[in-house]
């Protein structure tokens, strides 16, 4: 009869003594992993001992906290807590208990049932599975390309290269919304994404990365804002209007010069036929001509170049003349590569010298080598300036003008500033006029003209002599 007291007695001792364990998984997205972890007694923080209990009901609801205390103390291990010994120390300035962790990251708390007698102790172990958050780039701009006035299409498997380049760890998925992004519903499928239509008001969509199964069970998951846009390209193709007249000449297509983008898989067509899939295009037709190219955005877009006829218009800006000669003045002189005054000798020059002829017909010849002409001006005018000192240049004072044809009578006078007329006659027969007077050089300066028509007068000017 004793023997089996006892026998009783250490089998009850031994059912009390066992150490009840429940555990708690936790998984914590970082962006880097912790070293430390705080718990603090103030609820409002987090962690906390009120948010890790309510962890803790929520998984084990039988411990309703109206019959079950957490006490505020952290364990370094399930006997510690069960033996209440060797906790962490407890700062009692911030309320709160700090220690080292690993990842994961282990530590135990000590659950008391609200009874006075055979009161149950239950410790908690709580493990926290760090993972880093996945990385990503938000507000990264998707370039994609117009369709028509209404929609635009995107490359997102481009975007995703661009991204993340060759990753292996992540799986991702599109959305449109920011919603349905964190809800995983209406994603984007999958066979969309190379050619993703959408209407031109559509300015973002979403992406979400995960970790791939295989590489971790984490689930920790990022949500990234990607802007779509889209560009104009025409900006690479400066020149976009071409004149031919006859001489075929190549053009280069669209190039960036900074390198953001390349161009490829050109095709030049021309009234619908295909005239070259290279970089460059022979234009040998006026018309419409439109090359489509491959962006390394990853669309597909094309620019139109228009080819009309060459007349010469636009090629010269002004015609000038001295004394002895006419000067050509072209709006760009690296766009014409001869003139000439009968379209057979060609000269490199823009002045033609000698030339006393009041209407002046010249050629000119472009880059291609087209010539057009004649082109005739009139070059009557009445100069305003004599230097003669002998030099072949402005030594004589003349004017261009149909008064001084033979059959017309008209008369000058030249006087200085006191109105002492230093010559005077017949037109024809006063110009060219050397700036002398009784054989003599006159002083520099200022003087007057007056021409008449039988007594009559219909012109005056002035004219400057410079003596050297």
């Amino acid at each position: 009869m004793k023997l089996n007291i006892i026998l009783f007695l250490f089998s009850t001792i031994f059912c009390f003594s066992q150490m009840k364990i429940e555990k708690v998984v936790k998984y914590e997205c970082v962006s880097s992993l912790p070293l430390t972890l705080t718990i603090f007694e103030d609820p409002r923080s987090n962690p906390s001992y009120r948010t890790l209990m309510n962890d803790f009901v929520n998984e084990y609801p039988e411990y309703d906290p109206i019959y079950w205390t957490m006490a505020n103390y952290v364990y370094p291990t399930a006997d510690d807590a069960y033996n209440n010994a060797n906790a962490y120390p407890r700062d009692r300035v911030a309320r709160s208990v700090s220690f080292d962790i690993s990842n994961p990251a282990n530590f135990f708390l000590r659950l008391e049932e609200n009874v006075f007698e055979n009161q149950r102790i239950v410790i908690i172990h709580f493990q926290y599975n760090y993972s880093i958050q996945p990385s990503g780039r938000n507000n990264f701009e998707v370039i994609g390309c117009e369709i028509d006035n209404e929609n635009n299409v995107y490359n997102l498997d481009k975007a995703l290269f661009d991204i993340y380049s060759f990753n292996h760890y992540y799986e991702f998925s599109f959305y449109q919304s920011h919603q349905d992004a964190i809800l995983e519903r209406n994603p984007i499928p999958d066979f969309d994404w190379e050619n993703y239509t959408v209407s031109n008001t559509v300015n973002s969509v979403y992406l979400k990365v995960k970790y791939l199964p295989s590489y971790s069970d984490s689930p920790c998951s990022s949500i990234f804002k990607l802007l779509l846009n889209t560009k104009e390209f025409d900006s690479y193709l400066p020149d976009k209007s071409y004149t031919f007249c006859g001489v075929p000449f190549k053009i280069n297509g669209p190039f960036d010069l900074n390198n953001v983008y390349q161009f490829s898989n050109f095709e030049w067509y021309h009234d619908g036929v295909l005239k070259s899939n290279n970089f460059n295009v022979n234009i040998d037709a006026i018309g419409e001509w439109v090359v489509y190219f491959d962006i390394s955005t990853g669309c597909r877009s094309f620019l139109t170049i228009n080819v009309t006829e060459e007349n010469g218009e636009g090629y010269i800006k002004n015609i000038r003349s001295s004394m002895s000669q006419i000067i050509i003045e072209p709006n760009n002189a690296n766009l014409i590569s001869g003139y000439s005054l009968d379209g057979i000798i060609w000269q490199e020059s823009n002045v033609f010298n000698n030339s006393t002829d009041l209407i002046f017909s010249f050629y000119f010849k472009n880059n291609q080598g087209c010539v057009f002409g004649p082109f005739s001006y009139d070059v009557s005018n009445f100069f305003t300036f004599i230097s003669p000192n002998s030099d072949g240049f402005n030594d004589k004072w003349d004017i261009r003008s149909n008064l001084k044809l033979e059959e017309n009578d008209y008369s000058i006078q030249i006087f200085d500033r006191k109105g002492k007329i230093l010559t005077e006659g017949k037109l024809k027969d006063i110009l060219p006029w050397d700036g002398k007077y009784n054989n003599r050089k006159l002083a520099s300066g200022t003087y007057w003209y007056r021409i008449f028509k039988d007594s009559v007068e219909v012109k005056i000017g002035s004219l400057v002599i410079k003596n050297h």
